[in-house]
């Protein structure tokens, strides 16, 4: 089997969007000055005295003050529940789904569809993260380089409970397929502690650290009717494994954001080594609800499976889309 992966500069392309927005909303007028103080009239000669003057004038009605405006929540999703006090009484939902799609011709012809759909629910501390991604590629490389022809798909529900406003528990399980590589099913739970590392007006960036424990199950049949020796393979091996995320989410300009989020597995069995995975999204709002999105992913893979099919360890995707919430 042969499977060739283009390597694409999209963070380049990201970071060059940003600066880009980033200066041009830095350029934004400076408020309006505050009035001159006028100077107060000298009093006449013939003036009345003050207390027959204010005995003559009816007192003016003080005005109420004013009600504090409200402020909206923002996205409520991406921060501790305990931001706001007293805590809404009510459920919170938001949604938001991306669908990308990239078409190639020429020397390498086929076409790459991906969807990601994100739910996140929130009672009291607690907040519940649902994730789903699928996608699928069909390439033909020219000069006789073999085709690829794949599908992978990630179903995660998290956790998490707010300790305090930088503190949380994370719980979750998450369960991989992906055909390149023979994998049915990769079912992991996991478990730890997320902190807040550093947050302005415009970034934030959280880190998880944990454990968990995967179960592995390969397709059999098939790895068996490949043309060439592949040696002995254990099919359904488990591990448990240490575990590390983190986030970052830069909001560049009204015009521009930028988040980057990232996971890493090391499993305890060597037999099942490591794995990682790293998304890069930049995101240009087109009105409340839908925005232009580019993203770029990198997947890593390295356990004796992997090396025993000759396939590579490491995909690369870069994908064009519109993203759409509520």
């Amino acid at each position: 089997m042969i499977r060739k992966t283009a390597v694409t500069p999209a963070l380049v392309v990201c970071l060059a969007m940003s600066l880009y927005a980033a200066e041009s909303d830095g350029q934004n007028p400076p408020g309006a000055s505050s009035p001159a103080v006028s100077a107060s009239p000298a009093p006449a000669a013939n003036a009345q005295p003050a207390s027959a003057t204010n005995a003559q004038t009816a007192p003016a009605a003080s005005a109420p003050p004013a009600a504090p405006k409200k402020q909206a929540p923002g996205n409520w999703w991406e921060k501790s529940s305990l931001e706001r006090s007293p805590l809404p009484p009510q459920w919170l939902f938001h949604a938001e789904g991306t669908l990308s799609y990239m078409n190639a011709s020429g020397n390498a012809s086929g076409s790459t569809f991906d969807t990601v759909a994100r739910a996140d629910l929130r009672k009291d501390r607690w907040t519940s993260h649902s994730f789903i991604q699928w996608s699928r590629r069909d390439m033909t490389y020219g000069f006789g380089q073999g085709t690829v022809n794949y599908t992978e798909r990630t179903l995660r529900e998290q956790v998490d409970g707010d300790i305090t406003r930088t503190f949380k528990l994370v719980a979750g399980v998450e369960d991989y397929q992906n055909t390149m590589i023979f994998m049915d099913k990769r079912l992991n739970v996991y478990a730890g502690v997320g902190a807040i590392v550093f947050r302005n007006d415009k970034q934030q960036f959280t880190a998880t650290g944990g454990v968990g424990y995967a179960e592995f199950a390969f397709d059999r049949a098939h790895i068996m009717a490949l043309p060439f020796p592949v040696g002995p393979i254990r099919y359904t091996p488990s591990s448990g494994g240490a575990l590390g995320m983190q986030t970052w989410r830069w909001k560049v300009s009204p015009r521009f954001s930028f988040s980057e989020d990232a996971s890493y597995m090391k499993y305890f069995d060597p037999y099942l080594g490591y794995r990682w995975t790293i998304n890069m999204n930049g995101n240009f709002p087109i009105d409340k609800h839908f925005s232009f999105n580019l993203t770029y992913r990198v997947k890593e893979e390295t356990n004796s499976i992997v090396t025993a099919l000759h396939v590579f360890a490491q995909d690369r995707a870069f994908l064009v889309g519109i993203r759409g919430s509520i």
